[in-house]
C-alpha cells in the first residue's frame, strides 16, 4: 500500500513539473530546476515513465505531456548548456523506459 502511495504523490509531482514548465518557459532556470527534479523521481520510481506521454483515448489513460515541456525547453533555450543537458538526459530516460514515448517518437519519423 505504500508504495502505491508514494507512485501516486510522484505523478503529482510530475504534474506540477509539467505545469511550472509550461508556465514559466521563458526562464530558463526553472527549465533546468524542472528536468533535475524529473531525472530524480525516475531514479528513485523508474515505473513514473509509462505516465508520461500523449493521451490515449483507445485505452483511456491521460498520460502527463511531460516530453513535449521537455523538447520545448531545448528549443526555447538552446544557448543554456545545463537546459539542454538536462532535457536530454530526462528525454533519453523516459525513452529507455516507457513505452509509450518510443511508440511517441516512432510516429513522428
Amino acid at each position: 500500500m505504500l508504495h502505491l502511495f508514494t507512485e501516486i504523490r510522484y505523478k503529482h509531482w510530475l504534474q506540477d513539473i509539467y505545469i511550472a514548465m509550461a508556465t514559466h518557459g521563458d526562464q530558463p532556470e526553472i527549465q533546468k530546476l524542472s528536468c533535475e527534479c524529473i531525472l530524480q523521481l525516475i531514479d528513485r520510481c523508474p515505473g513514473l515513465c509509462e505516465v508520461v506521454g500523449d493521451l490515449d483515448v483507445s485505452m483511456d489513460i491521460n498520460r502527463v505531456p511531460l516530453h513535449s515541456s521537455i523538447m520545448a525547453a531545448i528549443m526555447l533555450h538552446p544557448d543554456n548548456v545545463d537546459v539542454c543537458r538536462l532535457a536530454c538526459q530526462s528525454v533519453s530516460c523516459f525513452a529507455q523506459c516507457s513505452c509509450a514515448i518510443r511508440n511517441v517518437s516512432f510516429n513522428y519519423l
